[in-house]
């Protein structure tokens, strides 16, 4: 896995179990827990990102959308999106 794709993960599962938002983190750990090094497994990852992205937005930090953002954007060129 990319190292600053890791990286960017962990960080917005840290954060959102420190903080304890339960909405980001229902829909993003299925798709972190997907990533099984196949092209299906980051689908459902970046997908997983998307929701949370679309969904929650109204909650995240402007630091986490960012995040969001430019993990989106790591595993499109992983994909070849």
């Amino acid at each position: 896995m990319n190292e600053e794709l890791n990286g960017i993960l962990k960080s917005l599962a840290d954060g959102w179990c420190e903080q304890k938002a339960l909405g980001p983190l229902s829909r993003f750990l299925p798709g972190y827990l997907s990533i099984n090094g196949l092209t299906d497994g980051w689908a459902l990852c970046r997908n997983a990102l998307k929701d949370v992205r679309a969904l929650h937005r109204d909650r995240l930090k402007p630091e986490e959308v960012a995040k969001l953002n430019k993990a989106i954007n790591l595993i499109d060129q992983m994909l070849d999106f």
